[in-house]
């Protein structure tokens, strides 16, 4: 018995939902036209808002007339009713009997040009109809479905039946009395009302469209701010920003977004020009003296031996100065483009510190102590090359930056089987400005250029290494007061064979 209920409750919502999903289907199929057509947005949401009116008002109207028609109808029934419900009560309580209803019934129809159809039952169930007016050749139909049709085909507009029950008195029964009115009655005034709603929906859609419109202008008017300024920024005008004191709450996160993204692009482009320009500044000097040489040899360089030898030994150690900028370079775009290979293979990262402890001390010039501080094997599995390079760089710049007879200290602080360890170079030399830590790995970078001037490179060295820890999953931290040294500490995980299954 449940399952009948439910079943029969699905059946009766679907049947109350079907128009529902109709008009629901209808307006969604809508919306999917407008938004294939090749319109601009300003216009698909206008269209949208006028078509959802247009779509409201064309119900309103259709309800509108039938009201109309309905209280029309009711009003002019309930009189009607009214004097037939007196004259029932008339003729039941005198002498005449039913019969006798027929003249008056037809009298009544004639004078309100309409249609009257009554049905008697007495207490014993016995029927008896009479019919007047528009109904007078039209059966009695019980039959709901067919009276509606019946009336239809007679264009004739139908009043809901009034029931009247007799309990007492001499005729004891039930009596049904129904109505009708030509069309033509209701026609004028239904058709006067539709002329005037049709005529107000169309004023009121006219200048709705108007103002939906400048409203629909005001609303976008951000978006076309933010388009403006998009277009008014180029390579000489980067700082073009959208103004947010313009900007309503719902485009506010749009443009601070945008905004940012406006002061990233700016930053990078500084930085490529600032690039540029540092290795056309790295390029010329090396260049210049190739130059000078090549003039040089052209002038005496074939009479004199010793020029010649001079000017070779020049040239091909700047030819190795510009080799070795164009390798960094190389190195620092391919871990721009996320190109650049590691071959990683398992060895004691202890042990390749000492290595690197060992070469510093044979190339030391600066009379300097460089102290490795070792704390058992740390095994890891990185791309060794590059490992050593990194600590190379790091103590060649502990080396430039420490005085003659100064301290280097190195370590590492992390054992086998811990998750990672922290490599350290530490140096008493002349410290490192606050204002330059920011941008100590910043490319072409130096932080004292009379003091970069002789110890000679490019400014690149920090800017590879830290490439470098990066693309083993590691990060660099400083620390550094003027005057004092600095420590520069490699934090990297020990082992890298998991995330690169």
């Amino acid at each position: 018995m449940e399952s009948m209920t439910s079943v029969l409750l699905q059946i009766l919502k679907g049947i109350l939902l079907w128009p529902v999903r109709l008009v629901r289907d209808f307006v969604e199929d809508s919306i999917a036209l407008v938004g294939s057509l090749g319109m601009s947005i300003r216009k698909k949401i206008l269209v949208g808002f006028l078509f959802s009116y247009l779509l409201v008002s064309l119900v309103s109207v259709g309800l509108s007339s039938y009201l109309f028609l309905h209280r029309s109808m009711g009003e002019s029934g309930d009189a009607l009713n009214q004097r037939i419900a007196q004259m029932l009560l008339y003729q039941r309580d005198g002498d005449s009997s039913m019969g006798g209803l027929a003249d008056q019934l037809e009298y009544l129809a004639s004078t309100e040009e309409a249609g009257i159809q009554i049905l008697w039952e007495d207490e014993a169930g016995t029927p008896f109809s009479l019919a007047a007016g528009l109904l007078e050749d039209m059966p009695y139909e019980t039959d709901g479905w067919a009276r509606w049709e019946a009336f239809r085909r007679a264009g004739v507009l139908m009043d809901p039946e009034t029931v009247y029950e007799f309990q007492d008195g001499k005729d004891p029964g039930r009596l049904v009395v129904r109505l009708a009115y030509p069309v033509e009655r209701f026609l004028e005034n239904f058709l006067h009302l539709l002329w005037s709603l049709v005529l107000a929906q169309a004023t009121a859609f006219f200048f709705l469209a108007i103002l939906v419109s400048g409203q629909i202008r005001r609303m976008l008017k951000p978006i076309d701010d933010m388009t403006d300024t998009a277009r008014r920024i180029s390579i000489d005008s980067m700082q073009e920003r959208i103004p947010l004191e313009k900007t309503n709450a719902e485009l506010k996160d749009l443009a601070l977004t945008l905004n940012d993204m406006l002061d990233r692009l700016d930053k990078e482009y500084e930085k490529q020009k600032q690039f540029v320009s540092d290795v056309s500044h790295e390029l010329r000097t090396p260049i210049a003296i190739l130059h000078g040489y090549v003039s040089m040899l052209g002038r005496w360089g074939k009479q004199d031996e010793e020029v010649l030898e001079e000017s070779i030994d020049a040239m091909l150690e700047e030819t190795r100065n510009m080799q070795a900028l164009v390798e960094n370079l190389l190195t620092l775009v391919r871990s721009d483009s996320q190109t650049l290979e590691f071959h990683k293979t398992e060895f004691d990262l202890q042990e390749l510190l000492g290595e690197v402890v060992k070469e510093s001390r044979m190339l030391d010039v600066k009379n300097q102590t460089i102290l490795h501080v070792p704390r058992g094997p740390v095994p890891v599995h990185m791309d060794e090359a590059m490992i050593k390079q990194t600590l190379r760089v790091f103590l060649d710049n502990a080396a430039k930056y420490t005085q003659e007879g100064g301290t280097i200290q190195v370590g590492i602080d992390g054992e086998e089987g811990a998750g990672a360890c922290t490599l350290w170079i530490r140096d008493n030399g002349v410290g490192i400005p606050e204002r330059d830590l920011s941008r100590l790995f910043d490319r072409f970078y130096r932080s004292d250029e009379s003091r970069t001037r002789q110890t000679g490179g490019h400014g690149l060295g920090l800017a590879i290494a830290k490439a470098i820890v990066e693309g083993h999953q590691g990060s660099i931290r400083v620390e550094s007061k003027l005057g004092e040294g600095s420590v520069f500490y490699l934090d990297l995980p020990l082992d890298l064979r998991k995330e690169n299954q």
